[in-house]
């Protein structure tokens, strides 16, 4: 079981932590930038050149911190600014001065002469983002996205990925590490967003941030699925209709899931989605298994359909059974 949340769904459960349950938003923080400065430490020694790319919000106080720890354990560090100073966050601020007081050099990206660059930290948007980057910002990324490094961890989401439906929104950084706190944002599991996230890891699976009463939104995903498939899923799901002429559900599943078999009164029809790139039905044998077994209230009542249910449910067994209410009239358990 997978829980993924929404933007807005993860600003409440972090103001309901700080709020109802009394833990300040900078031991949040201080946590947050630990799971981030400890990915950067598995994969790259110290001594090597640190940037930290900070907006003005929380997401770019998590990267002050994280740039922050780095330096004090042998990174060289910068730690680059963009946006309006007067909009920063508290906690942006009092980071960014803590960074200061310590030597670290805080600039803005304007006065930067770019330099070496082995490991970005992404800290210039989190899940706040909702409109397309422009301007300054938009100057910025593209100024990153130049810049040649081994490593990019991004700080929760990718900046310029929608944290929701995962669209790039004008532009966006690619990350090799996404760092996320508490549950993993819808936006790095939905294309294009999860190929900007590369490896999406979970900060702390025992975070102090508590969700109010009930869980977010799960996604089950069944088995591994083929990543380059349409949102990450490429899974076989067998159909059963009530007859060749009628698919129009079943196609319609098949192009929102990846790869569908479809079984009409003896004959097989094949869907598959690729990247986007449709392809027609074809003539194609009984999967061998399947990640989930569909059935819909078209089903018919004929001695061919039920035929066509027995076969799908004995070869099938062990999928996962989807049914909708009318299809539980017609055919029940």
């Amino acid at each position: 079981m997978r829980s993924l949340v929404t933007g807005e769904q993860m600003k409440a459960i972090d103001r309901y932590t700080i709020e109802e349950i009394g833990i300040p938003s900078l031991v949040l923080q201080e946590r947050a930038a630990c799971c981030v400065a400890d990915e950067v430490r598995k994969r790259v020694q110290k001594g090597a050149f640190v940037w930290a790319a900070c907006g003005t919000g929380n997401n770019g106080a998590d990267a002050i911190a994280a740039a922050r720890m780095l330096f004090l354990d042998g990174y060289y560090v910068t730690v680059l600014l963009c946006g309006n100073r007067e909009r920063e966050t508290e906690e942006c601020r009092l980071q960014r001065s803590i960074a200061e007081k310590l030597g670290i050099p805080v600039t803005e990206w304007t006065d930067f002469i770019p330099g070496r660059c082995q490991v970005l930290i992404d800290g210039v948007f989190g899940v706040g983002l909702a409109r397309n980057v422009e301007g300054d910002y938009r100057r910025f990324l593209e100024m990153l996205k130049g810049q040649e490094k081994e490593l990019t961890v991004a700080v929760d989401m990718p900046s310029g990925i929608h944290s929701d439906t995962g669209r790039m929104m004008g532009i966006a950084l690619k990350a090799d590490v996404t760092v996320t706190f508490g549950w993993e944002k819808r936006g790095t599991v939905l294309y294009p967003g999860r190929d900007f996230a590369g490896t999406v890891v979970i900060g702390d699976a025992n975070d102090h941030r508590h969700h109010p009463g009930r869980t977010c939104g799960v996604l089950r995903r069944l088995g591994r699925p083929d990543h380059h498939a349409y949102r990450g899923y490429f899974q076989l799901y067998p159909h059963v209709a009530h007859s060749p002429d009628r698919l129009g559900n079943d196609r319609f599943m098949g192009l929102a899931g990846g790869r569908t078999n479809i079984c009409a009164d003896g004959d097989h029809h094949d869907i598959q989605l690729e990247r986007r790139c449709a392809h027609g039905a074809r003539s194609d044998p009984l999967p061998a298994r399947a990640g989930i077994h569909h059935r819909h209230g078209g089903h018919g009542t004929s001695d061919v359909a039920q035929d066509l249910q027995a076969s799908h449910s004995q070869r099938h067994a062990a999928a996962h059974r989807l049914d909708d209410a009318r299809a539980r009239q017609r055919h029940p358990l």
